[in-house]
């Protein structure tokens, strides 16, 4: 192998002050003295050299100087094995110790980087929570701890997992988020729970605390019954500034619960994160860290009830032509006018099978169409940036504007919408084959929506909420029966803003290297292993054996959407800080892909990088 040889060259300065006598007349001019290079002798890897004096001429004084100290690399002569990134033995086909490939362009350097601040290399990993962040400044040892297998500890509470802290580290602090709730259009009874063991030390504190929209401000959360102790001087400097929080031990399982109701803006709120935090002190004594478990999240909404066209456990009608008819007073609205439905659908949409909505002055001689045929989903319903064909996967906001002469209408107070599902001969179902649970279309929560600004006015026609008469006139809703198939019903058991709840007992952990996160949102996500054995990939990692990627083995699924989120760096003030990585992709143009974005608060809000993306990103989707 060719063996490099250093040569180290040095310019010495010394500086001299000459004084001379007075003269009439000094003639000036520039002398250069040097450069004097020094190098090591044979096997030596130090200069040790000394300039005893400098000779300075009459009259002349020492402007400037300079002194480098630079590595001369030169090859020697052979025949050996080349091992790098351009040669037949990358890095990837060894290991090696003490050293790093990947901060110098994959060159392998035997010192490590000073301005490298983090490096990931995917190979050590530990268990961590689906959609969880860590914070903090130890935020990282938060994870999920296999319970049966601990040495002490709690015993299992849900299975063998729980979230857990284990100090480690004396002064320690850190936080683990939530992922992110959104707030319910109707606000009732709604909770947080968590089961919970601790060995903690007196010195030591735990608390929980929330925020509402991603505002980087959190505030403290406090339990039904409140916290066991009280803050006292010998608690970290991060509790200083609240009254109460858990410490010591309590080694047995117990529930806490949270009331949401009350909290100041949660009814105008659009989503909400909680965090568990905790603080180490500075005492020596025993712990066995914070364990927790069946993280629940509960809202008991409005009661369930929605009108459902379709079948609730397989394909719906085929040729249907169903009608519901329902009452709508539109006297003594301000324009401008919008009629708002929630819709919920899993039905083929484009020309073939859709609901369209129109209304009458008339008793239903004549109909306007609010919605023009296809109607909905039609071609596909764009809702918070992604766009929804056959399947909208839970309720989705309908608004359509109604003309501005219908509430000055002689029989505005006795008009009638006309709520219409035709299907075709084939396929009566939404999404692929065969069927899965119910399919067709139902809506929940008509209103109107009256004038603008500080004027908004809302005019609710019907939450479905109780069961209908199916007489003519009901408020309710009653059916406009034909020949072909009316397949309109009430349902019970579904309804928009009903109960809804999430939990996370924490037995299906991802192994991701400490700090790391993964946020699976639909389809199938980041997946962190080895390479599979088929030829869609990469047939190697760039370096080791494991890394992170959508679909390790085989083709990715459609609708995925899913988030891979770093630990928090700290970064020193006054820094310029460079994110830098390999990757490897394969998609369909302009509508699959992925993008970098940063976040500076803990993973509230985010923003691409860079700010310009058409300066970075391959190509930028115009469709997705």
């Amino acid at each position: 192998m060719n063996q490099p040889k250093k040569h180290v060259s040095a310019v010495f300065l010394v500086l001299l002050l000459v004084l001379v006598g007075p003269s009439t007349y000094v003639q000036s001019r520039t002398v250069t003295f040097g450069p004097a290079t020094f190098q090591p002798g044979t096997n030596e890897t130090t200069v040790d050299a000394n300039i005893s004096s400098i000779q300075v001429p009459a009259n002349h004084t020492i402007t400037s100087g300079f002194m480098t100290v630079e590595p001369v690399w030169k090859t020697i002569d052979g025949n050996g094995t080349y091992f790098g990134t351009t040669h037949d033995h990358p890095w990837a086909n060894g290991t090696h110790n003490r050293t790093s490939s990947l901060s110098f362009g994959s060159q392998l350097s035997l010192a490590s980087d000073s301005s490298v601040g983090s490096l990931s290399d995917f190979e050590s990993t530990k268990m961590v929570p689906t959609g969880w962040l860590t914070m903090g400044q130890d935020g990282e040892a938060w994870g999920v701890q296999n319970l049966s297998s601990l040495q002490s500890g709690p015993s299992v509470r849900d299975g063998n997992h729980s979230l857990a802290y284990l100090p480690s580290v004396l002064n320690a602090s850190g936080c683990i988020s939530s992922p992110q709730y959104e707030t319910p259009e109707v606000v009732r009874n709604m909770s947080f729970t968590f089961d919970h063991w601790r060995s903690l030390a007196y010195d030591d504190a735990a608390w929980v605390e929330y925020t509402l929209d991603g505002q980087s401000s959190w505030q403290q959360l406090i339990p039904t019954g409140g916290y066991s102790n009280a803050v006292t001087s010998s608690h970290h400097n991060l509790v200083q500034s609240i009254a109460s929080i858990w410490a010591g031990d309590d080694e047995s399982w117990k529930t806490v619960r949270f009331e949401l109701d009350q909290l100041a803006n949660i009814a105008n709120s659009e989503t909400m994160r909680f965090r568990l935090c905790i603080a180490v002190g500075a005492s020596n004594n025993q712990r066995d860290g914070w364990f927790i478990d069946n993280v629940t999240w509960y809202n008991e909404g409005d009661a369930p009830g929605a009108w459902f066209h379709g079948n609730l456990t397989g394909d719906y009608a085929p040729n249907a032509n169903g009608t519901l008819l329902l009452p709508m007073n539109l006297s003594g609205l301000t324009n401008p006018i919008e009629l708002d439905i929630l819709a919920n659908w899993d039905i083929e949409g484009g020309y073939n099978d859709g609901m369209v909505i129109s209304y009458s002055m008339n008793q239903g001689a004549t109909w306007t169409f609010l919605s023009q045929p296809p109607g909905l989903p039609g071609n596909g319903v764009t809702y918070q940036g992604v766009t929804y064909v056959d399947e909208s996967f839970g309720w989705i906001p309908q608004s359509y504007p109604i003309p501005t002469n219908a509430s000055s209408h002689t029989n505005a107070s006795t008009s009638l919408l006309r709520l219409n599902v035709r299907t075709d001969a084939i396929v009566n179902h939404g999404g692929g084959a065969p069927a899965n649970g119910w399919e067709g279309i139902m809506i929940d929560d008509v209103q109107l929506r009256s004038g603008t600004g500080t004027t908004n006015n809302i005019r609710i026609l019907s939450n479905f909420t109780n069961q209908p008469t199916y007489q003519n006139g009901s408020v309710e809703g009653w059916l406009n029966n034909v020949s072909a198939p009316n397949e309109w019903q009430w349902v019970s058991t579904l309804g928009a803003n009903g109960p809804e709840n999430a939990t996370d007992s924490f037995e299906n952990p991802h192994r991701m290297p400490q700090g790391w996160s993964i946020e699976n949102i639909r389809g199938i996500g980041w997946t962190h292993g080895a390479l599979g054995s088929t030829n869609q990939g990469p047939q190697q990692w760039h370096s080791g054996q494991n890394g992170l990627g959508i679909e390790l083995n085989g083709q990715y699924a459609a609708n995925s959407y899913a988030h891979l989120i770093s630990p928090e760096y700290i970064l020193p003030n006054n820094v310029t800080a460079q994110l830098s990585f390999r990757h490897w992709i394969c998609t369909e143009a302009a509508w699959d892909g992925g993008a970098v974005s940063v976040s500076t608060d803990g993973g509230l809000n985010w923003w691409f990088l860079p700010a310009d993306p058409g300066g970075f990103h391959d190509q930028i989707s115009t469709v997705n």
